[in-house]
């Protein structure tokens, strides 16, 4: 990202490693989040099906989604934020979770600007999908870049 727009395409051990770099710089000990973190803190109190109700119908208000970005991600901060007062929860980026399958692979919560409303939803869990890396040039692929997915991440830092 560039000014206050997100940071995409970094794979998800990127994302991790971005983390453990920021907590040895710090002394602080930042870290992707958990899943349940993740919906946590994206929940912000409510139980429905988007932290503003169950109806996609005041989803533009709060996300950037297959309906209104345009196919790009837009700047971080412009839609309503939940009731923790944290933005792009839903939308512009699918982010990273500490979380993995039991295969390996990342897990990603929020949807993304390429997303229908239903990937936007508190519980909707994604998994990195190959087509992400494969017009990678390198061989073997890089290992810290997705360079067409969708993919971001917000850190987490243990309370004091």
């Amino acid at each position: 990202g560039s000014g206050r727009q997100p940071a995409m395409g970094l794979s998800w051990n990127g994302a991790k490693r971005y983390a453990e770099w920021l907590a040895a710089k710090t002394g602080l000990p930042y870290r992707l989040p958990t899943g349940a973190e993740w919906e946590f803190a994206c929940r912000a109190g409510s139980t429905s099906r988007y932290y503003f109700g169950d109806s996609d119908t005041q989803l533009a208000d709060h996300a950037w989604f297959a309906e209104n970005s345009g196919g790009m991600t837009k700047e971080v901060g412009l839609k309503k934020p939940n009731a923790f007062g944290l933005h792009d929860m839903l939308g512009n980026l699918c982010e990273y979770t500490a979380d993995g399958t039991a295969d390996g692979k990342a897990v990603l919560r929020g949807g993304s600007f390429v997303d229908g409303p239903e990937r936007l939803e508190c519980v909707a869990r994604h998994e990195f999908l190959f087509r992400w890396i494969e017009r990678d040039p390198q061989r073997p692929r890089s290992k810290w870049w997705a360079f067409d997915g969708p993919t971001g991440f917000r850190i987490a830092r243990n309370a004091e």
